[in-house]
């Protein structure tokens, strides 16, 4: 299941260009040294155009591309030093070398707003131009920078290029725009006394999870499944008719804005029949995606964007702000009404 479109993902995702962002393990490609990526053996393609809006990326084929990782800072930000484990919230385009068509963009002239979360050094790939080796290339980059990352189809994706026709020789250019970063810890929550539950709406008993959480070397970080929030759901109604919002513990933080990534905890369950279907503690900690673009789910956009960091909020979606009204058999909270409570640690 999928709660967003980036790394550490939950229930809440919709669709989300598959170049940076995804949830199941997919090839990551090799990671190349610094000094290979200082070192071109061969051409390397131009950049142009302004921050945040779709490069324009020349290359000339009749030139040998370089065909060793290249790394080219195009515009240097300001902001903090990129390293594994950092959050980013980027846009990025993706181009075979000498063609000069974008394989896969992020860049949306519809909704510009709409951005893509993953993390740097996280195997989470999913799509066929996703890249983890491209993404990892951006540590030690600065946030507010646009950065060129030049490799061999093979090495960026060895497990996918096959399956677009693309040769292992193939030079591919990656074009990232890198808005913002956050190094909040996987084991972040939010602490403090509930409020007194809301009439009418359903409960949440949150348990402290930080110090259950144990490095799996198979599963990855992952707190004890029966220690997540559990959920008491009123009798009536029977099902929602519309958005509700509860703040459980009311954070000291800035407002939450439109555009901004979260980093939360979450755990969600089906009003119906009230079986959880998914935890940020589950798999990995501190979730990180975009809010108020339609990057997740109606009922996210909709309830989180205000809210203040450091909350914890109840939320209750019915169906037509979640999956809506059919059922699948990919994703356990479709077709439902749904509760989350929503732990707010940082927006970048």
């Amino acid at each position: 299941m999928t709660l967003t479109k980036n790394v550490r993902r939950g229930a809440v995702a919709l669709a989300v260009p598959a170049l940076l962002v995804g949830v199941a393990a997919c090839g990551s490609g090799s990671s190349k040294s610094s000094s290979d990526a200082s070192k071109p053996n061969g051409a390397v393609a131009a950049v142009s155009g302004a921050f945040g809006q779709a490069p324009k990326v020349t290359s000339d084929a009749k030139k040998k591309a370089a065909t060793n990782q290249v790394v080219k800072t195009v515009k240097q930000g300001s902001g903090a030093t990129l390293a594994d484990g950092d959050n980013i919230r980027v846009s990025g385009m993706a181009l075979k070398y000498g063609d000069g068509k974008a394989l896969i963009s992020t860049y949306s002239p519809k909704n510009p707003k709409l951005q893509a979360v993953t993390q740097i050094g996280a195997s989470q790939a999913s799509g066929p131009f996703y890249s983890d080796a491209a993404v990892k290339a951006l540590a030690g980059q600065k946030a507010g920078s646009r950065v060129l990352v030049q490799d061999t189809a093979k090495d960026l994706f060895p497990q996918q290029y096959q399956q677009v026709g693309l040769k292992a020789t193939d030079v591919i250019d990656y074009v990232f725009d890198v808005y913002a970063s956050d190094k909040t810890p996987a084991t972040d929550e939010v602490k403090g006394t509930q409020a007194a539950p809301s009439a009418g709406m359903a409960t949440a008993k949150v348990p402290s999870q930080a110090a259950k959480l144990v490095q799996d070397p198979t599963t990855g970080m992952k707190a004890d499944p029966k220690k997540i929030a559990s959920f008491t759901i009123p009798k009536t109604p029977k099902s929602l008719s519309g958005l509700k919002t509860q703040v459980l513990i009311q954070g000291k933080g800035a407002a939450v804005q439109k555009g901004q990534a979260l980093v939360t905890q979450y755990t969600g369950t089906t009003w119906d029949t009230n079986k959880v279907f998914d935890s940020s503690w589950k798999h990995g900690g501190a979730t990180a995606f975009q809010i108020g673009t339609g990057a997740v789910i109606k009922g996210w956009d909709n309830a989180l964007v205000g809210q203040k960091v450091g909350s914890r909020v109840l939320v209750e979606i019915p169906k037509k702000d979640a999956y809506g009204a059919k059922t699948s058999a990919q994703n356990a909270a479709a077709g439902h009404d749904l509760v989350f409570v929503v732990d707010i640690v940082a927006a970048f």
